[in-house]
């Protein structure tokens, strides 16, 4: 995962933002599932193929929901386009059954069933069943929509007359371009999506923080930093409510400003000390042909101390 799918994943550890992300795409906002019935497992899928060949797949968060028999959801956070992803998803929910199966397996031997004929060849009783397994990606990408396959029908060439007999596997996925009204989310997940959504239009962004006065937790704000690649230290827009320590959007806006006006002014005099040398270099190299006396000369004044050789070579050659 990359870094952005590592906060995604931290993010997510809060089982409510977990169900409100699942109510949300799912259901619209129906309050279907409840944070306080989910139970966290292990995202990390391992199948051992018979040809030797090792199958490693991580999935960014997995909880049981209900008990074991009535579904896994799998949340997946994209913030690019996999156009592989029907086949990612695919593979995923596939080994995740294998490993239902392998566990079962397992368990009823250590129990001492005694597995015989096609149950043994199978390792699996007849009468076993298994944990459905659900799958939302979350496509968090800011330069487009998701413009890739949603099914497995899509990937294929494929005739009419043999759909029928191909089975196809089609992406739960949620793509916040599709919406403009995020109400149906209950918790930070809808200022997520607010900010998201605006991405593209600092000045509508800037608008959409400081009409809502945005006062986060830590997660949410780091969460929301990171994917608009707002570079800003949490200390700086700390700020102590009622509730603790939060941290202020319109503050990391201000911050972000501020950033930019001194990056201008250091870029301003970047510029004007690069003019004075080329303008030095110039009636030097009129007085004198030696570029080392000329380099010497340079370097004798305190503010030109730092510069290299080579960077006077490249400004004696271009007059």
């Amino acid at each position: 995962m990359g870094k952005k799918d590592l906060w995604q994943s931290d993010y997510f550890d809060d089982k409510k933002r977990f169900a409100d992300m699942i109510n949300g795409a799912f259901f619209k906002g129906e309050q279907i599932m409840a944070a306080e019935e989910l139970e966290e497992m292990d995202s990390k899928l391992v199948h051992h193929e018979k040809s030797g060949e090792t199958v490693n797949v991580i999935r960014d968060k997995v909880y049981r929901w209900k008990g074991q028999h009535v579904s896994i959801c799998v949340l997946e956070n994209q913030s690019y386009v996999d156009y592989r992803m029907v086949f990612r998803v695919m593979l995923e929910e596939a080994v995740s059954y294998i490993k239902q199966q392998k566990r079962a397996y397992k368990k009823w031997a250590d129990a001492g069933y005694k597995f015989e004929g096609a149950e043994l060849l199978s390792q699996m009783r007849k009468e076993e069943k298994y944990t459905p397994v659900i799958t939302l990606i979350l496509y968090l990408g800011t330069e487009k929509e998701w413009d890739g396959a949603k099914s497995l029908y899509e990937m294929l060439e494929i005739s009419e007359e043999l759909k029928p007999f191909v089975v196809d596997h089609k992406l739960n996925l949620f793509d916040y371009h599709e919406y403009k009204d995020f109400s149906f989310f209950k918790t930070e997940n809808k200022i997520i999506f607010e900010l998201l959504s605006c991405a593209k239009d600092k000045a509508k962004m800037e608008k959409v923080i400081r009409e809502n006065q945005y006062i986060l937790d830590k997660e949410t704000a780091k969460a929301i930093l990171e994917m608009l690649g707002i570079k800003v230290n949490l200390n700086k827009i700390m700020v102590k409510t009622k509730e603790g320590v939060r941290y202020s959007m319109c503050k990391a806006i201000d911050d972000l400003k501020e950033s930019g006006r001194r990056e201008g002014r250091r870029e301003g005099k970047r510029e004007e000390q690069k003019e004075g040398l080329r303008s030095l270099v110039n009636i030097l190299a009129s007085m004198l042909s030696d570029l080392d006396t000329i380099y010497d000369k340079i370097i004798s004044e305190k503010k030109y101390q730092n510069i290299t050789k080579e960077q006077i070579e490249k400004l004696y050659y271009a007059k």
